[in-house]
């Protein structure tokens, strides 16, 4: 009973005694505050005493807060801290300060609880349902949508530690898939009609290697999503690719070569790809981590990947070659629709994916974003020599410059609705990776057509046929492209800074620093797959000609073979 408190003298402490300590996790997990409470000279500290010593019987009804305290104990003090917000939103009402986590404190980082002195006097608003952009996900052990939050801070965090160097991983991604291709530049290698027992083995030790850049985003890309190792052993990531290789060159171009005794092997690249959905399983099935497929959230996570890496292959695998066999045999404003149809499967493929993530996954938004953007340049980088007509080139460029000065202005027009911050949140990120993705992606290619054109080009079906200029003319074109995307940028990370005070190339370092193991899988892969489909023993003639099989049959360039029966075929 409150008659019954007895007085108290508090013990002399030092000041530094009484000072509140806010507890961080060592692990940069976030933990809930805690304090040690100030002695007071009449009383024991506040959190100390009983609740049936001060009130009595309390009912649950009553509320405590309209308990009076007996006299002589002091007020209770008020621990007011405030979320330390970004070093981007500091003084100018940025719309990126992102908001932590109030439902599962272990999902924060330790960067979402640092306080500044000229905070901590501020009372916290209670966090509610729609101010996190992050509420409407599955719960999960570990939050990857903190290595978003990581970018868009200054300080470092559980994702980004400052041991790796935004610098060196933006120029990794920029450069590295440039080495992995380096086989199709080779000169040297036996020709498509070349059958000798020699020469069937080199075929299929160069198609083994280049096997080597189409399977690497299949072991990489599915445990970017993880926040547990996706293979038992740390090496099961890295023997899985020699594995898929071996394996598709041996289903898909050993075996039906020995059957049928014919060579090239007709759609090699259709056949392989048929011979890896079989592979992965097995692969998956003896050396994948249990703990993926235990637990709920990693299971998705684990699904969501895989459901971008099979709308890539369908989309951007299947879909854009057949599409691009009819784009080379049009001209003029057919051949422009053509172009536009691109445009559309891109767009209407790109809705349904962020539909289904921002639902399910909103962590799944870089990866998608950059593999479909990535797959959708490179591939119309590849189409510039065929194009017929200005207006073709036209409507790529319009379609792609649209696209992102919608970005810019939609950024602009949120810059003071600071209810629209999850918007705007989203606007960054994949503006950020859309337009890092439409520069670097016809920059590559362009690199790749001079090595291959110079050095190796008999083989490779776009430009073994192709006249000087033809081979400038889409060089010029991705070039002009480049510069205009280049321009886009520029503007777009002034708009960036002016909004939210994110400076653009350290954001999309720190992405790559993050992301850039996936990034790196999906340039290989694509840039690889792109490049084998037009070599020539590949046999992927998507015209469906199929020239090599019949009598007397003469190879003359890329999947290009004259007949008796139709000795101009190769004619342009």
């Amino acid at each position: 009973m409150a008659s019954e408190i007895q007085p108290f003298t508090a013990p002399d402490d030092g000041p530094e005694d009484q000072a509140v300590h806010h507890s961080i996790n060592e692990g940069d997990i976030a933990t809930p505050a805690s304090f040690s409470p100030v002695a007071s000279p009449s009383g024991p500290p506040i959190t100390s005493r009983r609740l049936s010593e001060i009130t009595g019987s309390l009912s649950s009804a009553e509320s405590l807060d309209l308990v009076p305290l007996p006299s002589g104990v002091p007020e209770p003090i008020e621990i007011c801290i405030q979320r330390s917000s970004s070093k981007l939103s500091g003084g100018s009402g940025s719309l990126l300060a992102v908001p932590r986590k109030a439902s599962d404190p272990s999902r924060s980082s330790a960067a979402s609880t640092l306080a500044t002195p000229d905070q901590e006097s501020q009372p916290i608003p209670n966090p509610t349902f729609a101010d996190d952009a992050r509420s409407i996900q599955r719960p999960r052990s570990s939050s990857i949508a903190d290595r978003i939050e990581a970018v868009m801070r200054e300080s470092h965090s559980r994702f980004y530690d400052g041991t790796k160097s935004p610098e060196k991983w933006l120029l990794a991604v920029l450069l590295a898939p440039l080495f992995a291709v380096i086989p199709f530049w080779i000169p040297g290698l036996p020709d498509a009609d070349e059958t000798s027992t020699t020469a069937m083995v080199w075929h299929f030790v160069t198609l083994f290697v280049m096997d080597f850049a189409g399977s690497t985003m299949y072991p990489f890309v599915p445990g970017a999503l993880l926040t547990v190792p996706l293979f038992r052993t740390p090496w099961g990531q890295f023997l899985m690719v020699p594995y898929l290789s071996a394996g598709i060159v041996t289903l898909g171009g050993i075996i039906p070569y020995l059957i049928f005794d014919v060579f090239p092997v007709p759609m090699l690249a259709v056949i392989q790809a048929a011979a890896i959905i079989p592979l992965v399983f097995v692969y998956l099935y003896f050396f994948m981590n249990p703990a993926v497929l235990q637990e709920r959230s990693h299971r998705a996570d684990f699904f969501v990947s895989v459901g971008i890496l099979v709308g890539v292959t369908v989309v951007y695998g299947v879909i854009y070659p057949l599409g691009g066999a009819l784009f080379n045999q049009l001209e003029g404003i057919p051949q422009a629709f053509m172009a536009l149809a691109f445009c559309v499967v891109r767009g209407i493929y790109e809705k349904v994916g962020t539909r289904l993530l921002s639902k399910r996954a909103q962590d799944g938004y870089p990866l998608f974003i950059f593999s479909s953007c990535f797959c959708h340049e490179t591939f119309i980088a590849i189409l510039m020599n065929r194009v017929s007509a200005w207006y073709v080139f036209a409507v790529f460029i319009v379609y792609d410059l649209s696209e992102n000065l919608y970005h810019v202005l939609e950024l602009r027009r949120l810059q003071y609705k600071t209810e629209c911050s999850e918007t705007a949140r989203q606007l960054v990120t994949v503006s950020l990776l859309m337009e890092f993705a439409e520069m670097i992606a016809p920059l590559q290619y362009t690199i790749c057509s001079f090595a291959i054109y110079y050095f190796n080009k008999r083989p490779n079906d776009n430009f073994a046929l192709v006249e000087d200029k033809a081979f400038w003319q889409g060089i010029f074109f991705n070039c002009l492209d480049v510069v205009g995307e280049v321009c886009v940028f520029m503007f777009l990370t002034r708009v960036i800074k002016k909004v939210t005070g994110l400076r653009s190339v350290k954001a999309l370092g720190r992405l790559c620093v993050i992301y850039g193991v996936a990034f790196l899988a999906f340039q290989i892969t694509i840039l690889g797959f792109f490049l084998q489909i037009q070599y020539a023993p590949g046999g992927n003639d998507l015209t469906f000609r199929f020239n090599w099989l019949k009598d007397g049959a003469q190879w003359v360039g890329g999947l290009c073979w004259t007949t008796p029966e139709d000795p101009t075929a190769c004619d342009l």
